[in-house]
């Protein structure tokens, strides 16, 4: 393992600091599985939703910074982009550690149908727009884009040797169309008045310039630092 080093900086940019605001992006979206929790919600109302929105992220925050405060006070400079494979590399046989791992594994099985039912109906409608989901169903359809969202998800985890790839190229693209672009592009095409009247539109419109450049950025520099 090399030497560890620990240095305390307001602000320290390296080679990976491209990929840390992808990553959190990606984090943090929970988008794809608001309309499968609030159809189980007892009491379906938008108060209560934000609720468990609310509650959700909070815990996420919580666990995220545990888990790099912890991390970075181990490791120091040899935390890895998986951390979870940093404590693996120090001592593969500690039991703690793959208990974590496994309970990893467990809870990405049981995210990914939540998450691959909106993307398969998505994709669905825009290979077939003019059917009905109901009346023109077709097996076909349904088992062919299954298997090519599984089978996408499969060949990523088999060729991409780093997570932090992944990240980084999906927080700067899905992620940030649907945390930054998508929700300010709505609220300023649907929003009445003008900005000077509304000024939730101009905050809106603010942040969609932001979302924008954000996500060409992040994407040029990613780009360039893999293939340059």
């Amino acid at each position: 393992m090399k030497q560890q080093v620990c240095s305390a900086n307001l602000v320290h940019f390296t080679d990976t600091s491209v990929y840390s605001m992808p990553t959190m992006t990606f984090s943090f979206v929970c988008h794809t599985a608001i309309l499968p929790i609030y159809a189980e919600l007892k009491s379906q109302s938008a108060g209560q939703m934000k609720k468990v929105a609310a509650t959700s992220l909070a815990s996420c925050f919580s666990l995220y910074f545990l888990a790099s405060l912890f991390g970075y006070s181990t490791f120091y400079n040899y935390v890895q982009s998986e951390l979870l494979m940093t404590y693996n590399h120090t001592d593969p046989s500690n039991v703690l550690t793959l208990i974590v791992r496994a309970c990893v594994i467990i809870g990405v099985i049981l995210t990914l149908p939540i998450v691959h039912f909106p993307a398969r109906r998505a994709v669905i409608f825009l290979v077939r727009p003019n059917k009905d989901a109901v009346t023109d169903f077709s097996w076909i359809w349904h088992i062919a884009v299954m298997l090519g969202l599984i089978g996408t998800c499969f060949f990523l985890v088999v060729v991409v040797p780093d997570i932090r790839d992944i990240f980084g190229l999906v927080g700067a693209t899905s992620s940030s169309m649907l945390v930054f672009i998508l929700p300010s592009l709505f609220y300023v095409k649907l929003a009445e008045g003008t900005w000077r009247d509304n000024k939730r539109k101009l905050s809106a419109t603010i942040f969609l310039v932001f979302g924008i450049c954000f996500s060409i950025l992040t994407l040029a520099i990613i780009f360039y630092k893999k293939f340059a």
